[in-house]
């Protein structure tokens, strides 16, 4: 049984750690991450992992499978920028396509 100060029917502290708090963040401050699709626009992405629970994302920049880039709009970076502000989503992680080989013995496909 505990009571309202902490502490068992035995006097000890309930906390685990001798009496002492812990050193760790509070979980309302760690970041918790989700990769999330941009298929449909980066806004989605950062909304989904809002909805989710995330307060922390990654994301591809194009299709992992392919070597051409996509180009955003100018909009749709302004709602994705706005989102992660309203959102709390930080920090942003770009993952890089997979066909990214820095140890190819072809010298073509390690320029690409």
């Amino acid at each position: 049984m505990t009571s309202n100060n902490g502490r068992n029917n035995n006097g000890n502290d309930e906390r685990g750690s001798g009496g002492k708090r812990s050193d760790s963040p509070a979980p309302s401050t760690w970041r918790v991450g989700v990769h999330t699709s941009i298929a449909g626009s980066l806004g989605h992405a950062a909304e989904h992992a809002h909805q989710i629970g995330g307060n922390s994302l990654q994301i591809f920049s194009s299709s992992p499978r392919m070597w051409r880039a996509r180009n955003f709009p100018a909009d749709e970076l302004a709602t994705f920028a706005r989102f992660r502000t309203q959102f709390n989503l930080y920090p942003l992680v770009v993952h890089c396509n997979y066909l990214i080989n820095m140890a190819s013995p072809d010298p073509i496909l390690r320029e690409r």
